[in-house]
C-alpha cells in the first residue's frame, strides 16, 4: 500500500559520476542518517566491494555498519564518550576530532585513526583558528604517546556564496600549512561535500565527501542537470477510496480546502508519519499518468487529492515521488530542501530496494 523503492543500481552509478568528477581525490560515500533515508546498509552492502570510504555522523552508525559486515574504511566525526571511542578502536573506526574534550579523551584509548576537524567559518564543530596552535600542540602529542595514527584534516562549508566558500578554503589551507609546520602531515585533506565537490574542481584535496548527490538529489539546490546522476528513491501509494462531492464541500480538517465545483475526491494512505510533511499541503501526485493537486490538511496517516472528472479508481497507483514527480516539488511547498524530504521517509512504508 505505502511504498519507498530505492533503486541501488543507480546509487552505485551516481557514485561512479562522482568519482569521475573528483578524481584522483578519494570519494566518501555519506551514509549517515540511514543513508539519507536509502537504507545505510543496504547502501553501503551493495557499494563495500569499491568504495574509498563511508562516512557516518555517529560512532552508533559506524558500528551498525561494521556489524552488518561492512569492511571499507569509515568515518565518523561525532562523539561525547570515551565508550564511543573504544568502539571505535574495537571497529576500525576513523574519528573526527574537533574539540579539546575530545583530545583529553584520547589519552585514554590506543591505536586510533584520526581526522583533525577545523572550524572555517561555519562554527560547528571544529577548531578555531584562535585555538589551533594549542589544539596543533596537543594532538601532536596525544598522537604520539597514545599511538593513534593521523589520517585526515578537514572542514565543512556553509555554501553561503562563492566568496564565503573561498574565505572559508584559504582558512583550511592555512591550517594545513601551520600543521605542516609543525611537523605535522595528514594522508587526507577534505573540506567538500557534494555541492562543493561539484562546484570547486580545484578544491577537492585529497578526499570529497559525497551525500546527497550520492542519491542523484542536487545539493543546496543546484543545477546538476548536466551531469548523469539519477534519483534513488521513488514513493507511491495508492487510491483507497472514492467519492464524488458536490460544490462547496470541505475538505480535511480546518476546512482549509472546499471544492469549486462538483468533483471527485480520492483518498491516499500517505501521511505525516510516513515522512511527508504537513507544510507540504498542495503539493502533486501522479495518477495514471495524470498529475492532480493535493487538496486540504495532510494527515498523520494520509491525505485528498481532488481528481475532477478523471476516471480513477479505488487501487490505482499514486506516485507521490518518481523520476516524473520529483522530490524537490514536495520540498518548495513545505519551504525546505530535499534532504529533509527524504531523510524523514519513515519506517512504515515498506522499503524495497531494485539491483540488490
Amino acid at each position: 500500500m505505502r511504498e519507498i523503492r530505492i533503486d541501488l543500481e543507480r546509487i552505485r552509478e551516481n557514485y561512479e559520476v562522482l568519482r569521475r568528477v573528483a578524481r584522483p581525490a578519494k570519494v566518501m560515500a555519506v551514509v549517515k542518517a540511514d543513508g539519507y533515508g536509502h537504507g545505510a546498509i543496504k547502501v553501503a552492502k551493495f557499494l563495500d566491494d569499491d568504495v574509498d570510504y563511508f562516512g557516518v555522523a555517529d560512532i552508533s552508525e559506524a558500528v551498525n555498519l561494521r556489524e552488518a559486515g561492512i569492511k571499507s574504511p569509515i568515518m565518523a566525526w561525532i562523539f561525547n564518550s570515551l565508550e564511543d571511542l573504544e568502539l571505535a578502536n574495537k571497529h576500525q573506526i576513523d574519528v573526527g576530532i574537533s574539540s579539546f574534550q575530545h583530545l583529553q579523551l584520547l589519552t585514554h584509548v590506543q591505536h586510533l585513526q584520526l581526522h583533525l576537524k577545523v572550524d572555517t567559518g561555519l562554527s560547528r564543530n571544529g577548531f578555531t583558528v584562535n585555538d589551533l596552535p594549542e589544539a596543533v600542540e596537543k594532538f601532536m602529542q596525544v598522537v604520539e604517546s597514545n599511538n593513534h595514527s593521523t589520517k585526515g584534516i578537514f572542514t565543512h562549508l556553509s555554501n553561503t556564496n562563492e566568496n564565503e566558500d573561498n574565505a572559508q578554503f584559504e582558512v583550511f589551507e592555512t591550517a594545513i600549512e601551520y600543521a605542516r609546520g609543525k611537523g605535522l602531515e595528514f594522508e587526507l585533506a577534505h573540506a567538500s561535500a557534494s555541492n562543493a565537490t561539484l562546484s570547486y574542481p580545484g578544491k577537492h584535496y585529497g578526499m570529497v565527501r559525497c551525500g546527497i548527490a550520492l542519491y542523484g538529489l542536487s545539493p543546496d539546490g543546484r543545477d546538476v542537470s548536466g551531469l548523469p546522476l539519477e534519483p534513488a528513491m521513488s514513493v507511491s501509494s495508492e487510491v483507497i477510496n472514492i467519492k464524488r462531492v458536490p460544490a462547496q464541500t470541505g475538505v480535511s480538517y480546518d476546512f482549509r480546502y472546499r471544492t469549486e465545483k462538483e468533483t471527485t475526491l480520492a483518498l491516499v494512505p500517505f501521511g505525516y508519519a510516513d515522512g511527508l510533511p504537513r507544510a507540504a499541503e498542495g503539493f502533486q501526485v501522479i495518477i495514471n499518468g495524470q498529475k492532480f493537486s493535493q487538496v486540504g490538511r495532510i494527515a498523520m496517516d494520509q491525505f485528498v487529492v481532488d481528481v475532477g472528472d478523471s476516471e480513477i479508481k479505488i487501487g490505482d497507483r499514486v506516485e507521490i515521488i518518481s523520476d516524473e514527480n520529483p522530490v524537490a516539488q514536495i520540498a518548495t511547498r513545505a519551504n525546505t530542501i530535499n534532504y529533509e524530504i527524504v531523510t524523514r521517509m519513515g519506517s512504515r512504508p515498506d522499503k524495497t530496494y531494485g539491483g540488490d
